[in-house]
């Protein structure tokens, strides 16, 4: 495998710490490179993310998740 098809990794419920919330998207997709060998939440907002709102969410606190990442350098949501 070369390191095009590793760039990135999707990760179910990666809490993700982007103060002063540490939200746990749904799906994370980060890049390789930012992923640590140990354990634990990743340090700032993931690259994209991915949200599926269950019938008994809150569509604000959806919204307002996603929108603190954005504003806070992920990419795509």
């Amino acid at each position: 495998m070369n390191n095009q098809t590793k760039a990135y990794e999707a990760i179910q419920e990666l809490r993700c710490i982007v103060p002063p919330l540490s939200p746990v998207p749904d799906i994370a997709v980060v890049k390789s490179d930012r992923l640590s060998e140990v354990d634990g939440p990743l340090p700032g907002p993931p690259d994209w993310l991915i949200e599926i709102r269950s019938p008994d969410q809150s569509t604000l606190d959806l919204q307002n998740k996603i929108l603190h990442c954005l504003s806070n350098g992920t990419q795509l949501a």
